[in-house]
C-alpha cells in the first residue's frame, strides 16, 4: 500500500467522521484551538521582531 493510498484512507475517515455530529463538533473545535495557537505565536513573534527594531518603546 502507498503512502497516497493511507493518506487518501484517512481523509476518507475524517470524512465519514465529519459527517456524524459529534465529529463535525470536534473538528471545528480542533481548528479553532489551531487558529488560536498560531495567532498567539504570530503575535509573539511580532512582538520579538518590532522589540529588535526597537519600535516597540518601553
Amino acid at each position: 500500500m502507498g503512502r497516497f493510498a493511507r493518506l487518501r484512507g484517512c481523509f476518507r475517515t475524517l470524512g465519514q467522521y465529519w459527517h456524524t455530529a459529534k465529529g463535525r463538533h470536534d473538528i471545528c473545535d480542533y481548528a479553532k484551538a489551531a487558529a488560536i495557537m498560531l495567532l498567539s505565536m504570530a503575535a509573539a513573534a511580532a512582538a520579538v521582531f518590532f522589540e529588535e527594531l526597537g519600535v516597540l518603546v518601553p
